[in-house]
């Protein structure tokens, strides 16, 4: 006689968790990807005003012949340090999420503590940051950045070293083009990371409560 009871309300937990895990994607898709597609894809933003920059003050002197490989050092220095500042941002946000999602991963698997005490994912006398940071891949992500910075670093040197002399907005545009190539490439990464790290977390938390 208690079977029919039984099973209905298993059926009504795994529901709410079901409905719990497909907020919590939502909350990925509409909080955590925005912030971090727009974080990231700042850098190529901040990168083309660098270089807008730098080809205006080559502009105020039209008598002297531009001095590319200085300029493309400068570029390079300038350049590298937006993207590790920008890169460090985003990995501050990726271990937000981590937590975040952590906390809620385990409070809709255990039914807000109903079905036993909602795990935690460091080893007793560790810090929780450290298991944290491991979940975030930030590695990872440095790594996909930088390939794409080269690429694009790659891609402007080109475009500058064709550019005539008399106009310089003529190198801006197409360098324009591949910033906006490289914003929409960084935007990938970093959708693709979030996605990566949000179900490497829910994996992590639940084979702790198996």
């Amino acid at each position: 006689m208690n079977a029919p009871t039984t099973d209905h309300a298993k059926q009504w937990f795994l529901g709410l968790i079901d409905q719990g895990l497909n907020l919590q994607w939502l909350s990925l898709k509409a909080q955590w990807e925005p912030a971090l597609t727009k974080a990231l894809g700042q850098a190529a933003d901040d990168c083309l005003a660098i270089l807008r920059q730098e080809l205006a003050a080559l502009a105020v002197d039209p008598d002297t012949p531009p001095d590319w490989p200085a300029l493309m050092a400068r570029l390079g220095r300038a350049w590298a340090k937006v993207v590790g500042t920008r890169s460090e941002a985003v990995k501050a946000l990726l271990l937000a999420m981590v937590k975040e999602v952590v906390e809620d991963t385990g409070r809709i698997l255990t039914i807000n503590g109903l079905a036993g005490a909602a795990p935690a994912l460091h080893q007793p006398g560790q810090d929780p940051r450290q298991a944290y940071e491991a979940l975030a891949g930030g590695a990872a992500l440095d790594q996909a950045v930088a390939k794409s910075f080269v690429e694009f670093a790659g891609g402007v040197r080109v475009e500058l070293r064709q550019a005539p002399e008399a106009d310089l907005a003529e190198p801006y545009r197409r360098c324009q083009a591949a910033g906006l190539r490289w914003r929409g490439r960084l935007e990938m990464i970093a959708r693709t990371v979030a996605h990566e790290v949000f179900n490497r977390v829910r994996i992590a938390v639940s084979q702790r409560l198996r």
